[in-house]
């Protein structure tokens, strides 16, 4: 079994977050219950544009599955203990951009 996860980068303006979001979101909807998108969202004013860059990972082998947020916390785990993780023990799966706007 492979989990597909993702490394979520969202930007506007000046401000900019990065973090580790279950699946491969192509669409805001996607990020509906993380709390750091959530925490970003709310300090942005409505009618900001958002740019977003997915960067999707597989760990594992085989069946792709989408990562539980307990794989999450791991995988962001492995990545604060070795930084070069998602390089060296991870598969690339997709690169996603989309923007959206606040509302």
């Amino acid at each position: 079994m492979a989990i597909l996860f993702s490394k979520a980068t969202l930007a506007s303006g000046g401000s900019s977050i990065t973090f580790l979001i279950a699946g491969a979101p192509s669409t805001v909807e996607g990020f509906d219950g993380w709390t750091a998108y959530h925490s970003f969202i709310e300090g942005l004013p409505a009618g900001t544009e958002v740019q977003v860059r997915i960067t999707a990972y597989t760990y594992g082998e085989r069946d792709v599955v989408v990562a539980t947020p307990e794989e999450i916390a791991y995988m962001d785990m492995r990545i604060r203990m070795r930084p070069d993780f998602l390089e060296s023990r991870c598969q690339m799966y997709a690169e996603i951009d989309f923007s959206f706007t606040r509302e």
